[in-house]
């Protein structure tokens, strides 16, 4: 157990996730974003696409160059969509939701620091 030191002025700066605490929050966030770019993604293939919008594809910028990038190329055969290969673009797209992720996590860290410093 630790003893919050006297005093105040000393305080260690949140630069990275170390905690558990942390771990969870940035896996909350790994999950929630990931859940809204598959919806969107679902909603998007009916129009034989794989993002809906140009809204979408600046918030999901790094998804998209991810899924164009990598391996499997086209999801959508002649007239239906090949489920392999939609699974693994979505599995293309984890390492971008796990880096925005730990920036969300980060920056609440950072926002917390703030506010107990002063």
């Amino acid at each position: 157990m630790r003893v919050a030191p006297e005093n105040k002025s000393f305080v260690r700066p949140a630069s990275n996730i170390k905690t558990c605490r942390d771990i969870k929050r940035v896996a909350f966030w790994t999950v929630l974003i990931h859940t809204l770019f598959v919806l969107q993604m679902l909603v998007a293939i009916k129009r034989r696409g794989l993002i809906l919008n140009s809204i979408c594809l600046i918030i999901f910028f790094p998804h998209a160059m991810l899924m164009y990038c990598l391996p499997p190329h086209n999801p959508f055969e002649e007239d239906k969509l090949n489920i392999v290969n939609l699974c693994l673009k979505i599995i293309d797209a984890v390492p971008a939701t796990f880096a925005y992720a730990y920036f969300i996590t980060l920056g609440q860290k950072m926002f917390r620091f703030s506010r107990n410093k002063f």
